[in-house]
């Protein structure tokens, strides 16, 4: 590995673009590998892209907290942190990519104005060998995600977690987006969705979500393969994405909905392996009536408590 470029800067430093990127290009164009070095300190950042291809590996390494300006406007782009046509990228260390997504939320009134600031997402564009990231993936290939947190504040008007698109190849461990986690008044609580029309034939397997209480949530336990948010969608198709592999346990609190358990999985390629443990959701909607679940093309288990009623295979 050659000498890290280290950028030397203030604490709380209004950072412009081209100090970033005049040292990315630096650490692209070497001919060896690179390493480029975020000391500890907060530093505000405007939207930046990173570009490659590049003729290295390069490692960059993050210890400090990057600060998104907290009006969306002054990102002047739709993605604040851009990575892009990059193979063998590492990114690693312990510092934050704070977003200010909690300053600039009451900013984004697009449902009453057209002219209104889009937010602007961290992505990951067409990327191979990645260790770490989080947000947006689109086009990405074999790459690790491994040690993220990833929160949202309760307020937050989408709380996605990370984001694929057109990837394979693609392993997460160690990451912590909802165990340990309270939803209060949210329209869905823990929620697997795949388009139901889908025409990849992927596997989205060995995920755990643990000790998370409901607090008057539409649906606490969704599991949706037949999401059709907008056309086109055949409605008649079947998802390719087979769900495996799924432990939801000391999962507790209260439903709005009566059917607080659903499991709608592909007809064609049936979830597999998905384990209840200790769940108690009670019904508190206007409906009246206890709890229930309903399960599709589902195969699974279940132990301990168990309100409602289970209807696994």
């Amino acid at each position: 590995m050659s000498d890290a470029m280290v950028l030397n800067l203030t604490e709380k430093l209004i950072m412009p673009m081209y100090v970033f990127t005049n040292v990315w290009k630096s650490a692209c164009a070497r001919s060896g590998s690179s390493k480029i070095y975020v000391p500890k300190g907060t530093f505000y950042l405007g939207g930046v892209e990173f570009v490659g291809p590049c003729k290295n590996q390069i490692e960059f390494v993050i210890d400090g907290t990057l600060l998104a300006p907290s009006n969306p406007r002054d990102i002047k782009q739709d993605m604040w942190i851009n990575f892009r046509y990059i193979n063998n990228l590492y990114i690693s260390g312990t510092g934050t990519l704070d977003g200010q997504g909690k300053q600039s939320w009451p900013l984004n009134d697009c449902h009453k104005n057209t002219n209104c600031p889009k937010l602007a997402m961290n992505r990951w564009d067409n990327i191979t060998q990645q260790q770490n990231g989080t947000l947006n993936f689109f086009s990405v290939h074999h790459f690790n995600i491994t040690g993220v947190t990833v929160t949202a504040p309760g307020d937050s008007p989408n709380t996605d977690g990370i984001k694929f698109g057109f990837c394979s190849n693609i392993r997460i461990s160690n990451t912590n987006i909802v165990r340990d986690t309270v939803f209060n008044g949210t329209s869905d609580g823990i929620r697997i969705k795949t388009w139901e029309s889908s025409a990849a034939k992927i596997v989205a397997s060995n995920f755990v979500f643990e000790n998370i209480q409901m607090i008057n949530v539409g649906k606490p336990i969704n599991i949706d393969q037949k999401y059709c948010p907008y056309p086109p969608c055949e409605k008649t198709g079947a998802s390719h994405v087979q769900i495996k592999d799924i432990k939801y346990k000391n999962i507790y609190g209260t439903s709005k909905n009566k059917v607080a358990v659903n499991l709608q999985c592909s007809k064609s390629f049936r979830c597999k392996n998905v384990e209840l443990i200790d769940i108690n959701l009670k019904h508190n909607g206007v409906e009246g009536g206890p709890s229930t679940a309903v399960c599709e093309n589902v195969d699974g288990s279940a132990r301990g408590k168990m309100v409602p009623q289970h209807c696994l295979a």
